[in-house]
């Protein structure tokens, strides 16, 4: 289970390091480390080990190209998607059109998120916190509905 935050920097050529506490959790695919990077929800990107998007894609495979919103998830979740080598040193290239997505330009911060990787701008990420907290006990009782 990938969990866990990371405070990292981005490098000039948009790489940055993967920890190895959740590095531990991503399986070689033909002998190479593979996170395959896609558009994630509230301006961060998701980064999927290549078992679990192979299930996204699976899914995906399965829903009708009638249903406007099977048609827009398609658009918005994987046509963005791009399979990402860790290089030597546990790096990651993360593509230009997902850094502009995102709003990263330096720092950023990983997060476990059980079958994903998160990768958020710190700016976004402190934001996200900041309206988090103003509204925590309404999601706190809210978790209640979906078993916790």
């Amino acid at each position: 289970m990938l969990k866990g935050t990371f405070f990292h920097t981005i490098d000039d050529n948009g790489r940055i390091g993967i920890p190895n506490k959740l590095r531990v959790h991503i399986e070689k695919v033909n002998e190479r480390e593979i996170l395959i990077l896609t558009q994630g929800f509230e301006g961060c990107i998701f980064a999927y080990p290549y078992s679990e998007w192979q299930k996204i894609e699976e899914k995906a495979a399965n829903l009708s190209l009638l249903d406007e919103d099977a048609r827009n998830f398609i658009r918005f979740f994987i046509a963005p998607a791009s399979e990402c080598s860790l290089d030597k040193l546990g790096r990651i290239v993360i593509p230009a059109n997902l850094r502009e997505y995102a709003g990263i330009k330096k720092e950023v911060v990983l997060c476990g998120a059980v079958n994903k990787i998160e990768i958020w701008a710190k700016e976004r990420w402190e934001a996200f916190w900041k309206e988090f907290k103003s509204s925590q006990k309404d999601i706190i009782s809210r978790m209640k509905n979906i078993g916790l």
